[in-house]
């Protein structure tokens, strides 16, 4: 029994028009092993689920980290106050 009976599949244009990655940059990924691609003739489909997977949050300051640090502001460190105003 398929435990996902209405996946979806979109052609590598339209993952490039949605994500903003170039088709290039999707077929390097494809050919990397990075991204699973559905091949039907000439078509190539991709999952958007595994097209999303690609892109990972960036880490800002003040989120929290996966290892679940907290990162702060370079201000607020103390030490860095000290090297900016040059004591």
């Amino acid at each position: 029994m398929n435990p996902n009976p209405h996946r979806s599949f979109e052609s590598l244009r339209q993952a490039s028009v949605r994500t903003g990655m170039s088709t290039k940059t999707l077929r390097r990924r494809i050919a990397a092993g990075e991204l699973p691609a559905y091949r039907s003739g000439r078509l190539i489909r991709v999952d958007p689920t595994d097209v999303d997977a690609l892109l990972v949050l960036v880490p800002t300051v003040g989120s929290v980290t996966t290892d679940g640090f907290t990162r702060r502001p370079a201000t607020e460190l103390s030490w860095v106050g000290d090297f900016v105003a040059g004591g």
